[in-house]
């Protein structure tokens, strides 16, 4: 999630710098050595009231221990460590003894994160923690009901030997972050929205369906998406849809996702090219309360069995014949127990499709839209969903490519996409100008996040004026390439869009040069010596 807590340009995160720090005479005596004590500072989250700091520190035993504290200014840090006279009074929020006890119990064999080192810590202290402790605890945790659990934990004796990770630190370094950072893994968790005092990070917080409604709004009938769409002879057919129908098709998708039994904080896998069916499953799972977990089009069947799995959804949106057998004729649907139905977006199921895959629905999209029509108590379920929805809320899952293992899930917060987009129509100076047109073009995969925020979150909160009005708005369409873009194709859907924001890949750039290289050597000149020519003859 995007920590909205900075007001200004962040300070630099400061170079590991080792200072002596004195250790208690208790403990050095204990440690029978006068080798001066060390502090390393090795990571520095700064927000605007606080910084965070993991420290490794290396006693006069010679042993290393890791810590994480907390200071209000980076200087503070370094005058209270440094010089002869500084003590351990000076740096401790609890007397020196507490302090150097804790230290000494959380010796680890590698970096463990600041809540686990600290936990492990405060149990493992003789007589259990001191009053000095549970003040401290009380005093700088900003959740009464987690802080109390925290006390009461460290004070029952034998909850304290059960283990070392109890759930009410694994819930509060979720809620909080033990390091500054934030972060959660359960599908109906709902992270905290952190703001600034002022700027783009001061932007209250919203979802996606909440800004797509007023896009749908403020859009009306003006275009928002453009589509060859593929035919059976091998055409191609021009589809248009305004922002009033592109929402309409979306929310009717969610309605049918809702009635195929996808759950709130469920998920709906979708695999293929883009197209505005992809935007409108992804779309119309997040207005369903769910979340859209996107699959490389290149994967095989064993890659997209697990992200199906592990994302717990219940229908697969899929391209085309090809990507349908991959669930239909490997034998995967067998064990993807949750899946209720496959939804092929151009063409129809094959026969064969159909039977293999058993009591698993094989829906056209015509025949899925169809779904959600036929009863009208979805419009009350689905307007039940859209206002559970968070900004907190998980909206998509971003699974890496999978090259080094099982893929990896990114959870992405219904703030996270909405805030991204914000702070690209503030900050970039060629688009930042409210009232402006804009034109893109969707090739790169949409499984991928550079594709997903800019393709189909940027142009929603951007119409919706970025969720202040009319006065704030664009005009974005987006236009699809064909699926062969890389092969070639791409250059004809630049020629009809005419694109105002282009996002690329260096292969594609590696290509528009090598394009520009062959024009200029035809015309007896060079890329460098007269790229005017080059350009020009491009384009043409």
């Amino acid at each position: 999630m995007a920590d909205k807590s900075v007001e200004a340009e962040p300070k630099s995160e400061p170079e590991p710098e080792a200072v002596a720090v004195p250790a208690p005479a208790d403990a050095a005596g204990a440690a029978g050595s006068d080798t001066p004590a060390t502090v390393e500072i090795v990571e520095a989250v700064v927000n605007d009231s606080t910084c965070m700091y993991y420290m490794r520190y290396t006693g006069p035993d010679g042993k290393l221990r890791y810590v994480v504290r907390r200071y209000s200014e980076f200087d503070e840090l370094r005058a209270s460590c440094a010089g002869a006279a500084a003590t351990v009074e000076d740096t401790a929020p609890f007397p020196p003894k507490v302090w150097w006890g804790a230290w000494q119990a959380a010796v680890v064999e590698e970096r463990q994160t600041g809540l686990e080192a600290w936990t492990n810590a405060l149990l493992a202290l003789e007589g259990g923690p001191p009053p000095e402790l549970r003040a401290f605890l009380k005093q700088e945790a900003s959740d009464v009901e987690v802080t109390q659990g925290i006390i009461g934990r460290l004070e029952d004796p034998l909850v304290a030997q059960a283990g070392a990770s109890p759930d009410e630190f694994v819930q509060y370094a979720e809620a909080h972050g033990a390091d500054g950072k934030q972060f959660a893994t359960a599908a109906d968790a709902c992270m905290n929205i952190e703001l600034a005092k002022s700027g783009v990070a001061a932007a209250e917080g919203t979802t996606l369906t909440q800004l797509f409604t007023m896009a749908k709004d403020l859009g009306g009938d003006k275009k928002a998406l453009w589509w060859e769409e593929p035919l059976e002879d091998g055409g191609h057919a021009i589809r248009e849809w305004t922002w009033n129908e592109y929402y309409d098709d979306t929310m009717a998708a969610a309605r049918s996702f809702i009635e195929l039994g996808v759950e709130a904080f469920g998920a709906v896998s979708i695999i293929g090219f883009n197209t505005p069916q992809w935007h409108m499953s992804c779309l119309g799972a997040m207005a369903a309360g769910a979340k859209a977990a996107g699959i490389y089009a290149t994967n095989e069947p064993d890659a997209c069995k697990y992200i199906v799995d592990h994302s717990e959804s219940s229908v697969v949106v899929v391209e085309n014949a090809q990507q349908m057998a991959k669930f239909t004729d490997s034998g995967i649907l067998k064990e993807l127990p949750r899946v209720k139905a496959l939804v092929q977006y151009t063409g129809k199921p094959t026969e064969t499709a159909v039977a293999n895959a058993g009591e698993v629905k094989c829906l056209s999209w015509v025949e899925f839209l169809e779904v959600g029509a036929q009863d009208t108590g979805l419009l009350e379920r689905l307007e039940e969903r859209k206002a559970a929805q968070k900004p907190g809320h998980c909206c998509s899952l971003i699974y890496t490519s999978g090259t080094t293992g099982q893929p990896k899930a990114v959870m992405i917060s219904h703030d996270n996409a909405c805030w991204t987009s914000m702070a690209f129509l503030t900050n970039e100076p060629a688009i930042s100008q409210p009232g402006g047109e804009h034109t893109i073009v969707s090739y790169l995969p949409l499984s991928h996040i550079a594709a997903q925020a800019l393709d189909i979150f940027f142009p929603v909160v951007g119409v919706a004026g970025m969720g202040a009005g009319a006065d704030k708005a664009f005009d974005i369409c987006v236009y699809f390439a064909r699926p062969d873009a890389i092969r070639g194709s791409l250059r004809n859907t630049l020629n009809v869009a005419r694109p105002t924001l282009f996002f690329a890949v260096p292969r594609v750039w590696e290509k528009f040069m090598e394009a520009l290289r062959a024009i200029a050597k035809a015309k007896g000149a060079t890329v460098t010596g007269s790229m005017m020519l080059s350009v020009s003859g491009w384009a043409k």
